[in-house]
């Protein structure tokens, strides 16, 4: 399989996102990038505080994540962008997400996930896009049922 060109950011990445939290790395990220269209993904959408954190629904070590008293699987709600030179852009995105390589925990990961892209005059179509998964601790942080960060 082809790594993607395109990422799917949903917090304070969006091109939409007005907040000083990551004001600078998203100017970068819209320099180096063009946007495709809005799009969802499955997952859980946390507040962390100042950034969001999507959960997949279900763990690596397949434990479902429960929801409050619903375990439906929602949809997190966001942007997909094309990369103009993915390998450069995630070369220091990915530190700006506290990736470090051979560290033994990372508050998030970068996974392929399915986006399903909405707002297109052919219908909704679905690719391949990075995604930056949480995978810290949940016990202060708050679902946000609708799947949309706050812009």
């Amino acid at each position: 399989m082809a790594k993607p060109r395109c990422i799917f950011v949903y917090g304070t990445l969006m091109p939409a996102s007005i907040g000083v939290m990551g004001f600078g790395p998203r100017a970068r990220l819209a320099a180096e990038s063009r946007p495709l269209a809005p799009a969802t993904v499955v997952g859980l959408l946390y507040d962390l505080g100042s950034y969001p954190g999507l959960v997949l629904p279900v763990s690596p070590a397949g434990v479902q994540v429960r929801c409050g008293t619903n375990a439906d699987v929602s949809r997190v709600h966001g942007e997909v962008l094309e990369l103009k030179d993915p390998v450069r852009t995630f070369a220091w995105l990915d530190r700006y997400e506290g990736i470090a390589p051979g560290a033994p925990r990372c508050e998030y990961r970068r996974d392929v996930l399915q986006a399903e892209l909405s707002g297109r005059a052919q219908g909704p179509q679905t690719i391949d896009a990075w995604v930056y998964v949480y995978q810290g601790p949940l016990n202060r942080a708050r679902m946000v049922k609708n799947g949309r960060w706050r812009a």
